[in-house]
């Protein structure tokens, strides 16, 4: 009769922990289902980032071969869509959100104040160089839990990176 006693007083405290333990996973699972959520829109939108940068790079990069005032289409088709073509551009664009980013390019021909015949190089060997600048503005990267967390930070479910500016040297 003893040794019953003592089994069931031994339950009680177990019972009652384990009452504990789920409140105590009640109150940190959402903290933990928060921070998941954060660390998953950060990484989605620094991929999304280096995605409109390398975009950037691959225009610039085609336009630095070109001479000034040439390729500005072929450029922007690079930037949005991915691939090089005439005149309209079409196609459908590579991230979501690219149909509303605006591309401005400067070389020589449009902005010669700034790209046109630039020194570089050392002042014992000054070497003039133009240059070619594509920016990418007004991207909006689309969240990817925005649908879930749209009502807890309003309706707004996107978020706009600030212009990417790339320069290259262009042919002379």
């Amino acid at each position: 009769m003893m040794a019953r006693r003592i089994r069931i007083a031994n339950r009680t405290p177990r019972a009652a922990q384990s009452g504990s333990v789920l409140v105590e996973l009640a109150a940190i699972l959402p903290i933990l289902i928060g921070l998941s959520l954060c660390t998953l829109e950060f990484a989605s939108a620094l991929s999304e980032y280096r995605s409109v940068v390398n975009q950037a790079r691959i225009a610039t990069r085609y336009l630095s071969t070109k001479a000034p005032g040439e390729g500005h289409e072929q450029a922007r088709c690079l930037a949005i869509n991915g691939i090089e073509s005439g005149a309209p551009c079409g196609g459908t664009p590579i991230r979501r959100g690219f149909s509303d980013a605006t591309v401005v390019i400067q070389d020589a021909s449009n902005a010669p104040a700034t790209h046109r015949a630039q020194a570089a190089g050392s002042a014992s060997s000054p070497v003039v160089v133009n240059l070619v600048t594509v920016q990418i503005s007004n991207y909006e990267h689309p969240l990817v839990t925005g649908t879930l967390v749209s009502g807890m930070i309003g309706d707004r479910v996107a978020i706009t990176f600030s212009p990417i500016r790339v320069t290259m040297r262009q042919a002379l």
